[in-house]
């Protein structure tokens, strides 16, 4: 009876072993990690791991509108959301308390842009987005991906200049 159960001392040691040294390989997310996750899933319409994503109310208003729409519904406009997405950036992070963070996050539509604030808790080892506070709209001088026009020596906005050459940055 000993050796069984110093057989089954030594498996659990392993499992214990093998499973610690699995999960340090793991890192915990990042803030904006949870923000891309977020995107990625309604660019693939995969609503469980959408709504995965955020924590508390707005986990709860999501479930309760994934109910309303169907699945096959809340997919479609998940991904009618972000088709349209032609970049995301992400700043000015700002640590609100143990576990809190407020990221700004700027999604850059082919004729607009929003800023808007993203406010995440750490649940664990992952960030989840808990609110989305209110965007600020702006309107570019020329549409995402639009031709760049006023750079090159034949536009009018050069005539008369000549461009410096290189190296040439005005000793004296």
């Amino acid at each position: 009876m000993s050796k069984a159960l110093a057989a089954v001392a030594v498996a659990l040691v392993l499992a214990a072993v093998l499973y610690n040294v699995m999960n340090r390989e793991r890192e915990a997310s990042r803030p904006q990690d949870a923000v891309f996750s977020v995107m990625d899933s309604a660019r693939a319409g995969d609503v469980s791991a959408y709504v995965d994503g955020f924590a508390g109310a707005m986990r709860d208003e999501l479930a309760k509108e994934v109910k309303r729409r169907g699945q096959a519904g809340f997919a479609e406009y998940l991904r009618e959301q972000v088709r349209d997405v032609a970049g995301v950036y992400i700043g000015n992070a700002k640590r609100l308390g143990e576990g809190q963070v407020e990221l700004e996050v700027d999604l850059v539509f082919p004729t607009r842009a929003e800023k808007q604030r993203y406010l995440l808790v750490k649940g664990g080892r992952e960030w989840k987005i808990s609110d989305v506070r209110s965007a600020e709209y702006s309107r570019p001088v020329e549409e995402y991906g639009a031709p760049v026009s006023g750079l090159f020596p034949e536009d009018e906005a050069f005539q008369g200049s000549e461009p410096a050459a290189v190296g040439d940055e005005g000793s004296g």
